[in-house]
């Protein structure tokens, strides 16, 4: 057994805030990057969870914050230092909704292998790009996998210590539990959710809530990010740590604060069920128990005559639609020849036919 697993919890804090210090040295001498306050948080988040207590992550911060910055910066230093942390090497993999965000992960720390290697001796002996194999004087430090979560791809199975989702929001969690979360069953692995606000109910939107056990939650809304940068900048006098807050202000000015994008992605605003989204139980909820049929049928039509289109939609006496036909703004004549094509199958049974008055020029409500 590694000696760490015999540390009480105290020594085990104690050494994670070393392991923090130590963090923050490697960042600063080896990547010339001096992280910000809500960085931080989120890399002792991460590093906890391995070194002090296994626990899941959810991680909801501002887009374009630099968040797959300190998270690849903290997938590096545990290629490095966690085999003589818990005498294991790194056993990850990073999943996306479509493979895309998770290959960029993937490729932006394929390319660094090159820097560890001439200062740290880590070498990459995987040529496959989708996959890192990385060894120090001939033991093996790390194995990164790039898995994607899109309905028609099949992820082959691995052993795995961490896992890292990117786009957590977005994720098909049946598809997740099913194929990835047993990967990390044998080696007690941790996972790490990493997304914006939510449209959907979903494990990310319960984790980010605090309604899911053995999980810690970090919230970085846009406020913070612009406030730690700023703080940098005052220390610094570096108008590079601005930049940031500058763009984020051209953005609101564009499109406003109660744009959902901004409120979503920047504010972190969960919008289940509002404006135009729905959650996908309340969608599925709707569903038709038996096909929309009847004797009878009613059809009500919305006229177009000089612009957009003319809908005529058909319903039972339940109110379920039955079926919609779409007509362009010509004459009047030639739209409900168009429309008497269509309702054939259905004109024995219609049984009343409401219209509205809209339309330029006298509507044929008695054709």
């Amino acid at each position: 057994m590694h000696p760490l697993h015999g540390l009480s919890r105290q020594q085990r804090e104690t050494l994670l805030g070393e392991v923090i210090r130590l963090f923050q040295l490697w960042c600063r001498q080896e990547e010339g990057k001096v992280l910000y306050a809500y960085q931080l948080r989120v890399a002792r988040a991460l590093l906890s969870s391995l070194l002090l207590e296994r626990t899941d992550v959810f991680i909801k911060i501002a887009r374009q914050s630099g968040k797959t910055e300190v998270v690849t910066l903290a997938v590096k230093f545990l290629m490095i230092f966690l085999l003589h942390l818990l005498g294991q090497p790194l056993m990850a993999a990073v999943a996306s909704p479509n493979g895309e965000q998770a290959k960029t992960d993937v490729d932006r720390l394929k390319k660094s292998i090159q820097q560890l290697r001439q200062r740290w001796g880590l070498e990459d002996r995987e040529n496959n790009s989708h996959t890192i194999r990385a060894y120090r004087d001939d033991k093996l430090h790390a194995e990164v996998y790039k898995f994607s979560l899109a309905p028609t791809t099949s992820n082959e199975s691995k052993t795995l210590n961490a896992l890292i989702i990117e786009e957590a929001h977005k994720i098909n969690d049946q598809k997740r539990r099913d194929e990835l979360d047993p990967m990390l069953f044998s080696m007690g692995g941790v996972t790490w959710y990493i997304g914006v606000g939510c449209t959907q109910l979903c494990d990310f939107k319960r984790g980010c809530d605090g309604q899911l056990p053995n999980s810690v939650s970090v919230v970085v809304p846009v406020d913070e990010v612009v406030r730690d940068r700023r703080r940098l900048f005052e220390q610094t006098e570096d108008a590079a740590h601005l930049a940031y807050e500058h763009k984020f202000q051209e953005e609101l000015r564009k499109y406003g604060r109660e744009n959902p994008e901004i409120k979503r992605n920047y504010y972190l605003e969960d919008m289940i069920e509002q404006g135009n989204f729905i959650s996908r139980e309340r969608f599925l909820s709707l569903a038709r128990s038996k096909p929309a049929c009847a004797d009878g049928f009613y059809l009500g039509i919305d006229w177009a005559r000089t612009s957009d289109y003319t809908w005529a939609a058909l319903v039972n006496g339940e109110n379920d639609l039955v079926t919609a036909f779409r007509y362009p703004h010509v004459a009047y004549e030639e739209q409900i020849r168009l429309m008497m094509l269509d309702l054939a199958p259905y004109k024995a049974k219609i049984l009343a036919v409401r219209s509205d008055a809209g339309g330029e020029g006298t509507c044929p409500r008695s054709s």
